[in-house]
């Protein structure tokens, strides 16, 4: 895995998501009851769009497996 800084990390309840800068661009951990569930990457875009994952993830906005 390359190396990763955290920025930023949002929480809502029971929904955790970490925004990093890593090697390739922006990427976001998603966690849901201390749980992992996996990583978006956002290596083409900037770290306004991994934001919006993160906050839409913790707002129930970003369903995954739809």
């Amino acid at each position: 895995m390359s190396k990763r800084k955290p920025l930023s990390e949002f929480i809502k309840h029971n929904k955790l998501a970490i925004v990093y800068k890593a090697e390739n661009g922006y990427e976001v951990d998603l966690y849901e009851d201390d749980i992992f569930l996996e990583t978006r990457e956002a290596h083409e875009h900037n770290e306004i769009y991994a934001s919006s994952i993160a906050e839409n993830w913790c707002t129930d906005i970003l369903v995954l497996g739809e």
